[in-house]
């Protein structure tokens, strides 16, 4: 996980029911430059095990990187 950062964080939240909500992160392999994404409920339908794993990647956010495009 050491070649992995999480380049943006992205938080849902359902129209009509407040507590559908979700977390999507953007990450890339430093290694070899592949992206990914993650997803995991947030609040009341938050995946534990899913967290503990997200919190050993480096968050490395720039508002100047525009993720969507390659």
């Amino acid at each position: 996980m050491n070649d992995i950062v999480i380049d943006k964080i992205y938080r849902f939240t359902g129209q009509n029911d407040l507590e559908d909500e979700a977390i999507l992160y953007a990450m890339t392999n430093q290694k070899d430059g592949a992206k990914g994404v993650f997803v995991n409920g947030y609040g009341t339908y938050t995946d534990s095990g899913a967290n503990a794993v997200i919190s050993k990647i480096t968050v490395n956010e720039n508002d100047n990187d525009d993720w969507t495009i390659k």
